[in-house]
């Protein structure tokens, strides 16, 4: 369940597993956060229509939202927490859960992750399906990122 804060003991699949091994091989924590954000944006969809659907998907085990394929904002940004902190190269304290209004009217989660020492990258896994970018994330009416 999402919304009870207790200790993470979740274990993540095998095949995320293999993932994680392999993003310990990151050349930065740029690198790592790059990678994961591409492993899931493929992996996984954020969808505004499904949200009403996957409301639900807050309440199942967190193990169980590891076969879904399409999420809300918060299951995915758990996944992405999950595998930065299992690559080692990020702790939770680095990892900032925040929230924005998404057309104005709808509570909308993202992630702001320290990248780098003086650096830090909005991440929107969610939005990526709507135009939203790698460090860029839903706002207002903020459905794209400029190229």
């Amino acid at each position: 369940m999402f919304f009870i804060k207790k200790q993470d003991t979740e274990k993540i699949p095998a095949e995320i597993e293999k993932f994680v091994e392999d993003l310990k091989k990151s050349e930065s924590k740029l690198d790592c956060l790059k990678r994961t954000y591409n492993f899931l944006v493929k992996t996984y969809r954020g969808s505004l229509r499904n949200n009403i659907v996957s409301f639900f998907d807050l309440f199942l085990n967190k193990n169980k939202v590891w076969q879904k394929k399409w999420l809300s904002c918060i299951p995915l940004n758990y996944l992405m927490q999950k595998i930065l902190i299992e690559s080692g190269f990020f702790g939770p304290e680095e990892i900032k859960l925040k929230w924005t209004l998404f057309c104005y009217f709808s509570p909308h989660q993202y992630l702001e992750i320290k990248a780098e020492e003086e650096k830090t990258v909005n991440i929107d896994l969610w939005a990526a399906s709507r135009g939203i970018k790698f460090g860029d994330y839903a706002h207002g009416f903020h459905l794209k990122t400029k190229e």
